[in-house]
């Protein structure tokens, strides 16, 4: 691991222990779920997101108030999503499109959300690409537009919507 990942995982990790000291434990909970999960995604690890995942589907069993609703769901979206990359990896090109994948049904739920809470280029734009990935690409393409709409330079969007109308 390179100097400046494990400099962001040690800044990560006190950050998680001084929430925790002081009772700020949604926000230790969220920051250690999104870790496990980017850290199982970089080393292609299943079990990693899928308890990074617990930690954040947790909090609101543990009766936590959540810091920000939106960007919950919105972390939660993404490891499901992510968790579906890493479960077929290379073989997502010879998935049936319109097939209801477990972790992108779940993940669709999470997305939509937090559009309601709180819409975002980003947000459209990841949604975007879920709907993509269900090979629903003129709905895809609809919330790319949603994002430019909110933001006409959003690289992402800009880029995906193109990636998206080469493949009809």
């Amino acid at each position: 691991m390179d100097n400046k990942k494990t400099k962001d995982m040690n800044s990560a990790f006190e950050f998680i222990g001084i929430c925790l000291e002081n009772g700020n434990y949604d926000q230790g909970l969220e920051t250690l779920g999104g870790m496990y999960i980017d850290y199982g995604q970089s080393l292609q690890k299943e079990d990693l997101i899928i308890k990074g995942l617990s930690y954040l589907t947790n909090l609101h069993a543990l009766d936590k108030s959540i810091s920000n609703e939106a960007i919950y769901n919105y972390n939660i979206a993404n490891g499901y999503l992510q968790l579906f990359s890493t479960k077929y990896g290379k073989k997502r090109k010879k998935l049936k499109p319109f097939t209801d994948y477990k972790e992108l049904e779940i993940a669709k739920k999470y997305y939509q959300k937090a559009i309601q809470l709180n819409p975002t280029p980003q947000l459209y734009t990841n949604y975007g690409n879920l709907l993509d990935t269900l090979g629903r690409i003129f709905e895809a393409i609809q919330y790319y537009k949603k994002a430019l709409a909110m933001d006409p330079n959003f690289g992402m969007a800009r880029g995906n919507i193109a990636i998206a109308l080469k493949t009809l």
